[in-house]
């Protein structure tokens, strides 16, 4: 009788594919232009999410549900909950909520760095559903943090498609948002690490499994 694979024994297994799904996506669309198709698409937002952008403070972290085979790869990078795929960082510019986040794939060809609405954000075109995540920061660190993203999004990374922490110019989702508050709250340990079979990374679920961090809200479309 063949034994049964645990969630954590998945985890190398889902790096790998995610890199190689990543990779040939990245190799299909190679040299296509961003048209901006998807910001049209997902222009509209469910009812009652507009409530809920308008709620958003900065170094808010929102955490989405995608569907599709590389968002299901994503999740099963997460040890303890599986709901999320990917997350972006709220900053308020000129009090409008704009979300900064790292992604590839088809939503994004180039794969550089972005920063888009909240309501871009969080079209139901992109996600099966949402959570906000707020931390404990002082107007101190939410001033800091504000630089430290700028300065993120003025080199315009590219999207990592090996989720390698050592690296600034290529970033990942959390790894992202990971790297910003720690700088923020000159804290290191203040949002951990995932490790399994010799590979640190950061899962979605280490952003909201600590004692910094509470739920404002979960949605699902």
């Amino acid at each position: 009788m063949g034994r049964s694979l645990s969630y954590k024994s998945i985890i190398p297994f889902a790096l790998i594919l995610v890199c190689v799904l990543a990779i040939l996506v990245a190799w299909r669309n190679a040299g296509a232009p961003f048209t901006g198709k998807a910001s049209v698409i997902s222009s509209k937002i469910k009812p009652g999410v507009d409530s809920i952008i308008r709620s958003l403070r900065s170094g808010d972290v929102i955490v989405r549900t995608g569907s599709g085979p590389g968002s299901e790869l994503m999740a099963l990078m997460n040890t303890k909950n599986k709901t999320y795929s990917h997350c972006g960082l709220v900053i308020i510019e000129n009090g409008n909520p704009f979300v900064y986040h790292c992604i590839g794939g088809e939503e994004n060809p180039n794969a550089t760095m972005r920063r888009d609405s909240a309501a871009l954000f969080l079209s139901a075109a992109h996600s099966l559903g949402f959570g906000i995540i707020r931390y404990d920061l002082s107007s101190q660190q939410l001033q800091r943090l504000a630089h430290i993203v700028n300065s993120f999004y003025s080199k315009h990374p590219k999207f990592d498609l090996c989720f390698d922490l050592k690296s600034n110019d290529r970033l990942y989702c959390s790894e992202f948002v990971y790297k910003a508050i720690n700088a923020a709250t000159d804290d290191s340990l203040y949002i951990n690490t995932t490790t399994a079979y010799g590979h640190t990374y950061v899962a979605i679920d280490n952003l909201f499994e600590n004692t910094h961090a509470h739920f404002v809200c979960k949605v699902r479309f």
